[in-house]
């Protein structure tokens, strides 16, 4: 594993030349006339099937490579993970690594992951007293025995093995195994996120995938189980038991009559005699109460509100805490870690942050009604363009530019704006607007989802990923005839060409939170994935954002503070194209809420040194 060490900047970025790092759009052609049906794309991946050759591309890898395969062939794709299942030849490909995965199987073979869970990054396979579990993160088949009385289970970063005394819990985020021992019966098996369960009839064995560990509880005699992501709360109705997947801790509590109102990945709103209570997985604590009885709750990923007759009241799952508006509220909103609340249809609305645990009120050029939110911004119009809200700080970031139209969803990050001579993007990790000129005339088309936007603009097609921050744009080789965006990627399909776009930084993190679900707690390792091919080097560097980006003349934009910044060497890990790093993180209250910026110092073999986009990762 390796470790920061002070270098100065000087050091890191000398031998500037043209940068040259590699592209964020891929363009898949030669092929003849595109299927478009053939073209799938879900998460980092996609995918596009051609007599007998099945193209795949990743947007961490940003590089398409071929397999061959069967007519009989199916595939499975998930967001990290795809699954071709050609007789009794399973090949699995991980978009980190890059790489196929082949696995021989019997024909009898079984794929332990449900239809339909698309969000899986493990793969499971039960075969004839084999369990196969493959990481997308890791990129390799692990095995392991089993009796035929075993019970597993699968689903996001987890999969849990039950096999007598044995228990074992698979973590995506490492690719091993880790397990443990129970002396009572296991009866049930459930995991998603990064929170697992065996339960018996008198206790529960806990597995924290982003940890790799166990704890052992009783649980209520009776109970039953309420879930989601990240948490597992067992109650029978007066008292509870409930863990946190991404504390692995457990703790307990009662409350007389208890049931669950609302349930979202980080926390869940329970009903009682006195009020509403949540469960947090990012404090791992149950609240005092947060409202009375005959409140209104609405939630989202990271957020809630409650609305009184004479308040209303934001609840911060990241931080435990609440802050009260007193207004009589006629509309409100929540969305990621953002809600806001209008004291009459055509008031100024207050905006509510997750992150700052505060409410904010927008200045005097705000124009009233609702706003239009993002899952980490809220964009309100304004006299002379619009503002966007970060949910970082609370500011309200103006955009000067008039006839703008705005463009955001509450289920993504992206928030956008255009008018005749614009486009613009919001982002938040920075709070800036990144903007660039129209290539088209009359009004673009606009695909959003989850982290990434692309923008079809007369014959040119722009993409933004908030995970990247920066605008990355491609002609058009001919007018696009389909495409899609998806959480972290997007495919634009034209009669000979398919193009990609990655939403990812070569420097990636595998934390997405708050744009997406994937959270950092403190105590747990922070991993860093670096695009780096075989014979390159690079510097890896960590920090606070700086007070303001720095241009560095042929290497790109520098976001990170070099008056604190870190830096490490970096060669590709043996045999792949990559680097990766899981840095020690200490169980250290104070860090929580703090956020790091990484950015990459790339030394090609071949070409000349470049400047990575960087990434983001928030502590909670």
């Amino acid at each position: 594993m390796s470790q920061f060490v002070r270098r100065p900047i000087a050091m890191l970025f000398a031998s500037a030349l043209a940068a040259q790092s590699a592209p964020a759009w891929s363009d898949l052609t030669g092929l003849g006339p595109i299927a478009g049906a053939n073209v799938q794309n879900l998460g980092k991946l996609a995918v596009y099937q051609d007599q007998g050759i099945l193209h795949t591309w990743s947007a961490f890898t940003r590089t398409w490579t071929a397999i061959a395969v069967s007519a009989n062939a199916t595939l499975r794709l998930t967001n990290d993970c795809l699954l071709i299942r050609d007789g009794t030849q399973w090949t699995a490909f991980s978009s980190y690594s890059g790489r196929f995965a082949p696995l021989s199987v019997s024909p009898g073979a079984q794929l332990v992951n449900p239809s339909g869970q698309d969000n899986d990054s493990v793969l499971l396979v039960s075969d004839q007293g084999s369990l196969h579990a493959f990481s997308g993160f890791v990129g390799s088949w692990v095995s392991r025995a089993i009796s035929g009385q075993a019970m597993v289970a699968v689903q996001r970063h987890v999969a849990l093995l039950a096999d007598g005394p044995t228990l074992g819990g698979f973590a995506a985020h490492d690719g091993q195994w880790h397990d443990t021992v129970t002396v009572t019966t296991p009866l049930a098996v459930t995991c998603d996120g990064y929170a697992g369960a065996v339960e018996s009839a008198t206790e529960v064995n806990c597995f924290s995938g982003i940890h790799g560990t166990w704890v052992r509880a009783q649980k209520p005699p009776g109970s039953v189980r309420v879930r989601n992501d990240d948490w597992i709360v067992w109650h029978d109705g007066v008292q509870a038991t409930a863990f946190s997947g991404l504390r692995g801790t457990v703790a307990a509590g009662v409350f007389g009559a208890f049931a669950l109102a609302n349930s979202e990945d980080l926390f869940g709103v329970f009903a009682t005699p006195a009020g509403f209570v949540a469960w947090s997985a990012v404090t791992g604590q149950f609240t005092p109460v947060l409202a009375a009885p005959g409140a209104t709750v609405s939630t989202s990923v990271g957020v809630a509100l409650f609305v009184e007759p004479q308040q209303v009241i934001g609840f911060s799952p990241t931080r435990g805490t609440t802050a009260g508006l007193a207004i009589t509220a006629q509309v409100t909103g929540v969305a990621g870690v953002v809600g806001y609340a209008l004291p009459s249809l055509n008031g100024t609305p207050l905006l509510f942050s997750s992150l700052t645990g505060s409410w904010h009120t927008p200045p005097g050029d705000a124009l009233g009604g609702a706003p239009l939110l993002s899952t980490t911004s809220a964009l309100l119009p304004t006299t002379g363009g619009a503002r966007a809200f970060s949910s970082r700080s609370g500011a309200f970031v103006p955009l000067n530019a008039p006839g703008l139209s705005l463009d955001a969803q509450a289920s993504s990050a992206p928030a956008a704006a255009w008018n005749t001579t614009l486009l613009a993007s919001f982002d938040c990790r920075t709070e800036r607007w990144i903007t660039l000129p129209r290539t088209g005339t009359g009004s673009p088309t606009v695909q959003i989802w989850r982290t990434e936007m692309f923008v079809v603009d007369g014959n040119a097609v722009h993409g933004f990923g908030t995970q990247v921050g920066n605008w990355y744009s491609t002609p058009l080789p001919e007018p696009w005839i389909g495409g899609r965006a998806s959480s972290e990627s997007a495919t634009v399909v034209t009669n000979q060409h398919v193009l990609a776009f990655a939403a990812v930084p070569q420097t990636a993190a595998m934390a997405q939170f708050p744009e997406f679900r994937r959270a950092s707690p403190v105590g747990a390792p922070l991993r860093l994935q670096l695009r780096l091919p075989q014979g390159d080097a690079a510097f890896l560097a960590g920090s606070v954002l700086a007070p303001a980006p720095m241009m560095l003349p042929g290497l790109g934009t520098l976001l990170l503070d070099p008056t604190v910044m870190n830096a490490t060497f970096a060669l590709p890990d043996p045999g792949q194209d990559r680097s990766t790093w899981a840095l020690p993180v200490p169980a250290q209250p104070a860090l929580r809420g703090s956020e790091w910026f990484f950015q990459s110092l790339v030394l090609p073999t071949n070409g000349a040194p470049y400047l990575t986009d960087a990434a983001a990762v928030l502590l909670l």
